[in-house]
């Protein structure tokens, strides 16, 4: 089963909707916001830093939402 990250800090029912229909199509799938991600410099480690995908990079990644002011 692949895993799939859904960037969204609200899910609200809409989320709930792309959780099911991913479900549908045999994947599961996490929230999560992009505020908790970073890149990560180190060599030998993933480069992009998700909470709940420390161990493997998602197979897919869905976004739903950016939140308001910066990302640096």
């Amino acid at each position: 089963m692949g895993r799939i990250a859904i960037f969204t800090d609200d899910p609200g029912w809409h989320g709930k909707q792309l959780r099911l229909a991913f479900a549908n199509l045999g994947y599961s799938s996490d929230y999560v916001s992009l505020t908790n991600c970073c890149f990560n410099i180190e060599s030998g480690q993933n480069p992009i830093v998700i909470p709940g995908f420390e161990h493997a990079l998602p197979d897919a990644a869905f976004v739903r939402g950016v939140p308001g002011g910066s990302l640096e």
